[in-house]
């Protein structure tokens, strides 16, 4: 399938952020040569967030005739900039249709960020648009240089856009697809009128600086890494390059409880350039010893000579959790979809395919959402998913899910590749995670009148603590749910953009559907959630013994709401561990009510209940689907059977 056709969809599904939206043009920065070039001297360096390793793309707001003002903040102190000299400003001046552009372009520098670009505090220059080059990167030098101190500086420009009926004055802001720091600076004299910092682009500014420049980089983050004894782990980091020169190697010290490991040398496979930042994973060795550890790590070297960041800076503090042996894995998908969600079938699609390929590891949960206008009939506020929730796990629109909590906002079919079925690839490496501990759930009716479900979950962690970072939760979930009027019937934009389903099978099904297609059954959809942000208190409790199992008993009682209990046969009980250090979904287990989860265990039960439904492979299946399908009773004994 073509990659290019699903990103455009992804992003007009998602939006690139709150206001701004994106269009689908890209430019390769290496293929742009800058005019009106002012060369670097001896000892200077063009600095900023459009280095040639980097796409530009375009954002715009409302398509309409306003003024922008744009500016990257130079952070001295961050990147050890004082004293160093500013020369010149270089600025992208897009290209659009002449009736478009105003005549001129304000170009400035500033400590503050001005209230009227004309009085910015260092430099001011007013260029004809006739002047300048479109298309292309632009430099304009300054009067004098300027020596910045330790309050940097604000670069920036300012343009009129007077005609925004074009695609290229709708969208006329260049931005880089890596995102740095304080480099997001947007005010529109319509729109958004006071200053903001947006986070989701960098926008094309660089100035020429000239001083002593010194290879330094930062540690930004350091992942918690887990594996069991006996092992190599990676230990993720993100690395900042605070020097003018790309970084191409990084020598490091570990530390943990065994003291300081020797450095080690870590080479790219390309170079981080400056002010960008970039996720690498170096290794270690944990030992014999399972423990949760404090780690240290140092980069004391770039591309082979001392790093002069700080210490605090070049320093970063992560953990590391060693434990006996790894539990099993099993990967929980929460995805925010709707009936009125139009893109959202993509994501029935990818959860119904992510079933099938990897059985009762797989868990998805569909919390339906509204939209305000657009009610949403399975929506409930006893589902814990608010929409304060569902940002704060970074999903900022329909169709959007998370793995484990672990992978930001992707998309429920295309995943984080935006590529065909690409949310496989996201769920193995989900699954390829060493865990902790192991969990198993079981549910029960408390009462004959079906009204509340009793869980009981034991958890055996596999390391020991003298604390309990960890907890459980719950989420009570329902297939099959149906009902009739427009607000059942699931909108599907497939039918209508037949095109956007390129050559993807899957998603050409949906082509061959209604706009609107009324009469379906809704899987997997969240009706009941409790510890859905942080887990239950006291559900974990401290110490935790390696290998000593821990109980925890919970009641939910069923919603009163007939769009959400319709066939409590078709009811499930999905329990989920939660690491309380970065509240990623350690572990989960799913089960049908009145059905323990392991096959011992119901060959002891009594009864001719049956308990589970396996496809030939051998994998437990959430619900019986048509084709061959293995059937097992409480008693312990097993029909292979067709369902139609």
């Amino acid at each position: 399938m073509k990659k290019s056709l699903l990103l455009i969809f992804f992003i007009a599904a998602m939006g690139a952020s709150a206001q701004f939206t994106r269009s689908t043009k890209a430019i390769d920065l290496k293929s742009i040569q800058p005019k009106s070039t002012v060369d670097a001297a001896a000892g200077q360096y063009w600095w900023g967030p459009a280095t040639p390793d980097r796409k530009m793309y375009f954002y715009g707001v409302a398509g309409q005739a306003e003024t922008y003002d744009m500016a990257v903040l130079f952070n001295a102190t961050q990147y050890g900039l004082t004293g160093k000299t500013v020369h010149a400003i270089r600025v992208f001046v897009p290209e659009m249709p002449a009736k478009a552009f105003g005549d001129s372009i304000i170009v400035w520098l500033s400590t503050s960020r001005p209230s009227d670009v004309k009085k910015a505090n260092v430099f001011v220059k007013s260029l004809k648009t006739s002047e300048l080059t479109p298309g292309e990167f632009n430099d304009i030098p300054l009067d004098e240089p300027y020596t910045m101190t330790s309050r940097g500086a604000y670069a920036g420009y300012t343009f009129y856009i007077k005609d925004a009926s074009s695609e290229d004055a709708k969208f006329c802001m260049p931005t880089v697809e890596t995102v740095t720091e304080n480099s997001g600076w947007v005010r529109t004299s319509q729109s958004y009128p006071s200053w903001y910092n947006y986070a989701d682009f960098s926008l094309a500014i660089n100035l020429l600086l000239g001083g002593d420049f010194t290879d330094r980089a930062s540690v930004k983050d350091v992942e918690m890494a887990k594996s069991s004894v006996g092992t190599t782990t990676n230990i993720g980091l993100t690395v900042r390059n605070e020097s003018p020169k790309g970084i191409s190697s990084l020598t490091y010290t570990l530390t943990d409880s065994r003291g300081t490991l020797g450095e080690q040398t870590y080479t790219l496979s390309s170079p981080i350039m400056h002010m960008g930042y970039d996720h690498i994973e170096v290794p270690v060795a944990v030992g014999d010893n399972a423990r949760k550890d404090d780690l240290k790590v140092t980069l004391v070297k770039v591309n082979g000579v001392e790093n002069t960041a700080p210490e605090t800076s070049r320093t970063g503090t992560g953990s590391l959790v060693v434990f006996s042996k790894s539990g099993t894995k099993r990967v929980l998908e929460e995805e925010f979809t709707g009936t009125w969600c139009a893109w959202c079938p993509r994501g029935i699609v990818g959860m119904e395919l992510a079933e099938k390929t990897f059985g009762d590891k797989y868990i998805g949960v569909a919390i339906h959402m509204g939209n305000g206008s657009s009610p949403e009939p399975m929506e409930t506020s006893g589902s814990g998913y608010s929409t304060t929730v569902m940002t704060g796990l970074g999903v900022t629109g329909l169709p959007g899910c998370t793995l484990d909590r672990t992978t930001g906002a992707i998309d429920p079919y295309l995943g984080s590749s935006i590529s065909s079925f690409g949310i496989k690839d996201d769920i193995e490496a989900c699954l390829a995670r060493k865990v902790e501990a192991d969990i198993d759930v079981t549910a029960t009716w408390a009462s004959d009148d079906k009204k509340a479900v009793k869980v009981q979950t034991t958890t055996t962690f596999y390391l020991d603590l003298d604390t309990a970072p960890y907890a459980l939760g719950y989420i009570l979930v329902s297939d099959s749910l149906k009902g009739t009027g427009t607000q059942w019937a699931q909108q599907n934009n497939y039918a209508i953009f037949t095109q956007s389903a390129g050559d993807d099978p899957n998603l050409l099904e949906l082509t061959k559907k209604k706009s609107i297609i009324a009469g379906m059954k809704f899987n997997h959809v969240a009706i009941l959630g409790k510890g859905i942000q942080s887990g239950l208190t006291n559900s974990v409790k401290a110490p935790i013994v390696d290998g000593e199992p821990q109980t925890h008993t919970y009641s939910l009682t069923l919603p009163t709401s007939t769009n959400l209990v319709q066939d409590k046969e078709n009811l499930r009980v999905v329990a989920f561990l939660i690491d309380k250090a970065d509240g990623s979904i350690l572990n989960a287990r799913e089960t049908r009510i009145g059905a323990p989860v392991g096959i011992a265990d119901v060959q002891s039960e009594g009864n001719n209940q049956v308990v589970g439904y396996y496809n030939m492979q051998g994998q437990r299946l959430q619900r019986p689907q048509s084709g061959v399908v293995i059937i097992r009773y409480a008693d312990g004994h097993a029909d292979k059977v067709l369902l139609r």
